[in-house]
């Protein structure tokens, strides 16, 4: 799990939703998972048990290249605005890689930097 510099923003895989202890040390509040419908099962039963999560948004994404996920930024956006208003810190988790999230949490926190981008 990668922190992006200057924001409680947080990058990962599947895996770094599974280290409780980084997340307690990271102070994750909230979750957003892109993953697809057969990986959805294990991201929930990771979250189920660990107690500081406070909202937790499924983006329905297969990790491959040619995916689009244009289309879920507003929805991630508001969510990571929100979470951030509220205090908290942003775990962003793909299935195996963090690449393909690149674009979504530069876009993320452009839009927080400066929303008129």
């Amino acid at each position: 799990m990668d922190r992006v510099d200057g924001y409680n923003v947080y990058i990962g895989s599947l895996f770094a939703l599974r280290n409780q202890d980084a997340l307690k040390e990271a102070n994750i509040t909230h979750v957003i998972s892109a993953v697809g419908p057969k990986e959805r099962p294990s991201a929930i039963s990771s979250l189920q048990t660990y107690d500081g999560i406070r909202g937790h948004l499924t983006l329905d994404l297969l990790d491959q290249d040619k995916e689009n996920i244009i289309q879920h930024f507003p929805q991630a956006v508001r969510f990571m605005e929100a979470a951030i208003a509220d205090g908290g810190a942003v775990l962003v988790h793909w299935l195996d890689t963090i690449y393909p999230l690149l674009p979504l949490e530069d876009t993320c926190i452009c839009n927080i930097s400066d929303p008129e981008l």
